[in-house]
C-alpha cells in the first residue's frame, strides 16, 4: 500500500462532486474510491452538490417529492456499512441555471479558508499517489494544481471493423489525457474567495476563474491517477448552458473515433 508521508496526511482536502442526474450510475464506484482514499488520509471529506431543477427544488422544499431521494439513501446505506464517522457531506442547491463557477462559490460558503478543495466528478477515480501530488502541488496565494486527467474512451460504440486483427487488440482500457478538459481543479478556499470577488462577473468556470487571476500560476500536467471512467452522462438534466454543452462534447469525445483510435495505434497509445 502506497504510503502518504505525514506532512501531507494533516492538510485537509475536499472532494466536490456537483450531482445533476437523480439516479447516477457512477455513485457506488465513487464512494468505494473515495472509501479507499479516507482509510489511508482520515482529513479527506466529499461534498456533493446535488442539483435541483426549480420545479424538484420546490417539491424538495414542501416535502412532496425529492427527485434525490433514492441518492441520499444509498449514501446513508453506505455510512452505516463502513462507519458513521465518514466524511460525506450533502448541499442541496436549487442550481440548474448557475455556471460551475457559481456552484463553487456556494459550496465553499461557510468552509475554512486554509481547506484545499479539488473540483471533482462522479466519474472520476483518483489514487492515492494523485492525492499526495495534488497536495504538493497547491501552494496558498500562489499556486492552483490543473491535472490532466486520462479519460477512458467507450470502446464497444467504436466502429473497428476495419481496425480488428490479431496483432491489436483495443482494449477498453484506452484512452487519452484529454488536454482540453478542466474537470479537475485543486485549490485553496482563501484563494478562490480572493479571486471570486475581482473576477466572479466575467467567469463561468473555476479554471477560468484562476487562469484570469495574474498573480496565480496555474500548474497543469497529464496525471495517470486521475482516471474518468467512460459513462453517457445525461445531459438533458442539466439547465445550465454552459454545462450542458460541455456535457454533450465530453460524451462526444469519450467516443472514440476510428481516426482516434489508428492514431493512438500508430503511436503506441493502446494500453492491451
Amino acid at each position: 500500500m502506497t504510503s502518504i508521508p505525514m506532512d501531507i496526511k494533516v492538510v485537509p482536502l475536499q472532494i466536490v462532486v456537483s450531482v445533476y442526474e437523480t439516479m447516477p450510475q457512477s455513485l457506488d464506484l465513487l464512494l468505494s474510491n473515495y472509501l479507499l482514499l479516507y482509510q489511508n488520509i482520515p482529513l479527506i471529506s466529499l461534498h456533493f452538490l446535488l442539483i435541483y431543477s426549480q420545479e424538484h427544488f420546490v417539491n424538495y422544499q414542501t416535502g412532496s417529492h425529492d427527485a434525490f431521494r433514492e441518492v441520499k439513501k444509498q449514501i446513508y446505506q453506505f455510512q452505516q456499512k463502513v462507519g458513521d464517522d465518514m466524511m460525506i457531506k450533502l448541499r442541496m442547491i436549487c442550481g440548474a441555471q448557475h455556471s460551475p463557477a457559481e456552484l463553487m462559490k456556494k459550496a465553499v460558503k461557510d468552509m475554512p479558508l486554509d481547506l484545499v478543495v479539488l473540483s471533482s466528478s462522479l466519474e472520476t477515480r483518483l489514487s492515492l499517489n494523485f492525492i499526495e501530488r495534488l497536495l504538493l502541488n497547491v501552494r496558498q496565494g500562489k499556486q492552483v494544481f490543473v491535472p490532466i486527467a486520462f479519460w477512458k474512451y467507450n470502446i464497444s460504440t467504436s466502429k473497428l471493423s476495419h481496425m480488428s486483427s490479431r496483432r491489436h487488440i483495443i482494449s477498453r482500457l484506452a484512452g487519452q489525457f484529454a488536454e482540453q478538459w478542466s474537470d479537475h481543479v485543486a485549490f485553496y478556499v482563501s484563494d478562490f474567495v480572493r479571486v471570486w470577488k475581482s473576477l466572479r462577473s466575467k467567469i463561468s468556470t473555476v479554471y477560468q476563474l484562476f487562469s484570469a487571476a495574474p498573480t496565480y500560476t496555474i500548474f497543469r500536467s497529464p496525471d495517470p491517477g486521475c482516471v474518468v471512467e467512460y459513462r453517457e452522462r445525461h445531459c438533458g438534466s442539466i439547465n445550465n448552458t454552459l454545462s450542458q454543452q460541455l456535457c454533450d462534447s465530453q460524451n462526444v469525445n469519450q467516443i472514440s473515433s476510428q481516426f482516434t483510435l489508428a492514431k493512438l495505434l500508430l503511436d503506441g497509445g493502446i494500453i492491451n
